[in-house]
């Protein structure tokens, strides 16, 4: 269940990486001087917003993830174990998950989660 969180980092990274790429040019011989070589266009704070609500985007992406692979380790555990876990911290002490998410809320009665 590790992959998860390695996909959902690796997605993040290279949405940054794409919007990095596209939104920096580099300048010509003669501009650059003794600068870095790299320029942002003009309307930077419209690019921030951009690029925030791309990372947004991919933390949702991610928390989406975590959370239906907690449900799949809730069901993998309810049909060795016969019954709930009583926490999500079994689930990780019997190895379903690497970790318990934190901002998740879990009724052991129904075995439901909710974020």
């Amino acid at each position: 269940m590790r992959a998860f969180g390695l996909i959902g980092l690796l997605l993040v990274a290279a949405i940054i990486a794409y919007l990095a790429v596209n939104q920096v040019s580099a300048r010509s011989g003669a501009e650059q001087g003794a600068g870095s070589g790299l320029s942002v266009p003009g309307g930077g704070m419209g690019n921030a917003k951009a690029l925030q609500r791309e990372v947004d985007q991919a933390r949702r992406a991610v928390a989406v993830d975590d959370l239906q692979a907690v449900r799949r380790a809730i069901t993998l555990y309810r049909a060795q174990e016969g019954h709930n876990p009583d926490n999500l911290g079994q689930l990780v002490e019997k190895g379903f998950i690497d970790r318990a998410p934190a901002d998740v809320k879990y009724d052991p009665a129904s075995g439901s989660v909710e974020p």
